[in-house]
């Protein structure tokens, strides 16, 4: 058999990516090895290696491709939308609130705090990581600024403000308070609405 095509090794990568993927959030920390990722992904353990080095280096790929897929996201969204940057800004916060909601997602978050707090390689690219999160919302904020749709404080304050925001609502799901459904019926979407609301004002 003769080596694969660019096409055929991109596809390769994206399914080693999702399985690993997988595999985080139905693990967790404890049992994630590249073995049983090669194994679900139906690749050798040197075929992972040579497209990622490292396991540090293959969670990277799979963090960062997954927060690109919040701006590629966007993108789709305009459709729907149109081009207004606040209504853009709104559009990346719902999403980033909504995927933050997700048990995966916060399965996955989980797994990267634990390796975070015993690693400080993998501790490095967290800040990395939250570092891309902050400037894909500072591109936004600053889009609006330029139309005068936002008029306080300097954009890197805003968007680590804004992020903050957005992120209490995976608090509040992991906390369970009392048992309760935190998020039943509507009460996700006015979560978040209570929440853009707040960092509007903040932006007058």
């Amino acid at each position: 058999m003769g080596r694969p095509t660019l096409e055929e090794a991109v596809v390769l990568k994206q399914r080693i990516l999702d399985q690993t993927l997988a595999s985080i959030r139905e693990k967790g920390s404890c049992d994630f090895s590249v073995n049983h990722i090669a194994e679900l992904a139906g690749v050798t353990k040197r075929t992972i290696y040579r497209h990622f080095l490292t396991k540090a280096n293959l969670i990277d790929a799979v963090v960062v491709r997954e927060i690109d897929r919040l701006r590629d996201g966007l993108l789709d969204a305009d459709e729907v939308r149109g081009e207004d940057p606040m209504a853009r800004l709104e559009i990346w916060s719902r999403m980033l609130f909504d995927l933050n909601l997700k048990d995966e997602a916060i399965a996955f978050a989980a797994f990267i705090d634990f390796e975070a707090n015993r690693d400080p390689e993998m501790r490095a690219r967290q800040r990395q990581w939250y570092a891309r999160v902050v400037e894909q919302a500072v591109t936004l904020i600053e889009a609006a600024k330029h139309v005068s749709a936002i008029n306080a404080m300097d954009s890197e304050t805003l968007a680590v403000l804004l992020i903050d925001l957005l992120g209490g609502g995976s608090h509040r799901h992991r906390s369970a308070w009392a048992g309760r459904d935190i998020f039943a019926s509507d009460a996700q979407r006015e979560h978040f609405a209570v929440r853009w609301k707040a960092f509007y004002l903040l932006t007058r």
